[in-house]
C-alpha cells in the first residue's frame, strides 16, 4: 500500500483537489493534514483504499479480537446500541449482511469505506472536490455485489 500521511497534496501522483463555489469548480486551499493523522489524514488512491479494507477483512492488519471490537455496535450506558463501532458506522445491505462503512473529508477530498465481511466486499469511492455525497454511491455499489443472506 502507498499511503502518504501528512503535508497537502503536492506530489506530482497526485491528484488536485477542488472546492465548487458559485457552480464554478476552484482549487482547494493547501491544507496540511498533520493534525488529522488519528482520523486517518493520509491521502491514498482508491484501489489503495480497498485494499486497506481487505487486509482488515483478512485480518492481516489487526488481532481478530481486535476487528470484532472494532466492528461491534457499542452501548449506551443504558444498554442501547450506538450503531457505531470503533470509527465504523454498522448497518446491513438490501440483501440482509452486516454492512460497516466509514467516511471522511477534507478540503476539496471526500472518501467512502464500505467493507461487507460477510461478502468478503470491499467498495471505496473518492473524490477529488468538496460537496459531492458519495455514501449513497458507495452504499449503491455494495448492496448490487452482495451477496444476499
Amino acid at each position: 500500500m502507498r499511503f502518504r500521511l501528512g503535508g497537502a497534496a503536492s506530489a506530482s501522483s497526485s491528484a488536485a483537489f477542488f472546492v465548487v463555489r458559485a457552480a464554478r469548480f476552484s482549487f482547494a486551499s493547501a491544507t496540511d493534514t498533520v493534525c488529522k493523522w488519528g482520523a486517518g489524514g493520509f491521502i491514498a488512491t482508491a484501489e489503495d483504499l480497498a485494499r486497506f479494507g481487505m487486509a482488515l477483512l483478512r485480518g492481516e492488519l489487526l488481532r481478530r479480537e481486535s476487528t470484532t471490537l472494532m466492528f461491534s455496535p457499542q452501548k449506551t450506558s443504558s444498554g442501547e446500541s450506538t450503531g457505531h463501532g470503533l470509527g465504523w458506522q454498522i448497518g446491513v445491505t438490501s440483501g440482509g449482511r452486516r454492512r460497516l462503512v466509514q467516511s471522511g473529508r477534507t478540503a476539496g477530498g471526500r472518501s467512502v469505506l464500505v467493507l461487507v465481511p460477510e461478502s468478503r466486499l470491499t467498495v471505496a469511492v473518492l473524490a477529488n472536490v468538496n460537496g459531492e455525497h458519495l455514501d449513497d454511491h458507495a452504499l449503491k455499489i455494495a448492496d448490487l455485489f452482495a451477496e444476499p443472506e
